[in-house]
């Protein structure tokens, strides 16, 4: 369920509620709780975007993973701190 923003007009309380899609216009028909006013309206709600290949919902193309994502994990892996320390302590036999 989202959550959205809402405020009052006449004393500017503000707050948010979980709400079915349905029924997002539904804290907007009642009175608030603070100044007792039918004065509730809804605010902005910035949507949140999910990444699907972030959230494990799509794979990352084959040639994605191929030719860029490797290639970085693999630099990413030889140039970690503890890989710098074990090379600049690493004893010469």
């Amino acid at each position: 369920m989202p959550t959205y923003q809402y405020h009052c007009d006449n004393c500017a309380y503000e707050f948010k509620s979980f709400e079915t899609m349905s029924n997002m216009e539904g804290p907007t028909k009642n009175c608030c709780s603070k100044c007792k006013q039918f004065t509730i309206v809804q605010g902005v709600t910035a949507a949140a975007i999910i990444d699907p290949v972030v959230a494990g919902v799509t794979r990352p193309p084959a040639e994605f993973t191929r030719d860029v994502l490797n290639p970085a994990l693999k630099a990413y892996d030889h140039d970690t701190a503890g890989n710098r320390l074990k090379r600049k302590y690493e004893f010469k036999r």
